[in-house]
């Protein structure tokens, strides 16, 4: 029996009484109990037929309970309605990036210098220049072309020095389903997009390179 009582009360959400969900519900009990008709009666004169002769039934002593009824019947179900996820949405600890942009703390250019598909093997080169001495901890690139592609990742740390131009060059085996839609060509133009980690900043880049092989 007490499992019972647990899972009933469980299933009752009062605290949605105080929520705006509960304010059609509110709205319809309070209009009738607090008697505040009259502050609307001028309306009559400009409804249609139709609403006239709803009017009058809302207004007549049998009106009066039904909407009563509804309101606590809307009450009802705003308590009793399963909880979803949005209902949890503010107890819920979303991942939080511990990234922040390198634009707001120093400056940082990077472009690709190159790049190829050669069979299964593809390489690229970013050069990157820093105001200040820096470490790179982690390089994803992107390379697309005519909307194929594949991504090239590195965690291998690399050193920065301040006002300095460095190379950076990353390249890894294609799949051969990689390989088969990539394909190779001469002359394409290669979409070089990404983000370089440099401890918890990041650095977002974007170019594009003339695939020469």
């Amino acid at each position: 029996m007490g499992d019972n009582m647990s899972v009933a009360q469980s299933s009752v959400h009062w605290k949605r009484l105080t929520q705006r969900e509960a304010i059609p519900g509110w709205l319809l009990v309070f209009w009738k109990l607090m008697g505040e008709l009259s502050t609307i009666s001028f309306l009559h004169g400009t409804l249609t037929s139709v609403w006239s002769s709803v009017w009058a039934f809302l207004t007549s002593p049998s009106g009066n309970l039904v909407v009563i009824l509804a309101g606590f019947v809307w009450l009802g179900f705003v308590i009793l309605w399963p909880r979803s996820n949005a209902d949890n949405h503010q107890k819920v600890s979303l991942p939080q990036r511990n990234t922040v942009p390198l634009e707001d703390q120093i400056y940082v250019h990077i472009a690709s210098s190159s790049t190829s598909v050669i069979g299964d093997q593809a390489s690229t080169s970013l050069v990157i220049f820093s105001a200040q001495n820096i470490d790179l901890t982690f390089c994803r690139v992107t390379i697309t072309a005519e909307s194929k592609g594949f991504t090239i990742e590195s965690s291998r740390p690399l050193h920065i020095p301040a006002f300095c131009v460095t190379q950076h060059n990353l390249q890894r085996s294609l799949t051969p389903d990689e390989q088969q839609r990539f394909g190779e060509g001469r002359g394409r133009i290669l979409m070089i997009e990404g983000f370089v980690y440099f401890g918890k900043l990041e650095k977002r880049f974007g170019d594009m390179v003339v695939e020469f092989l």
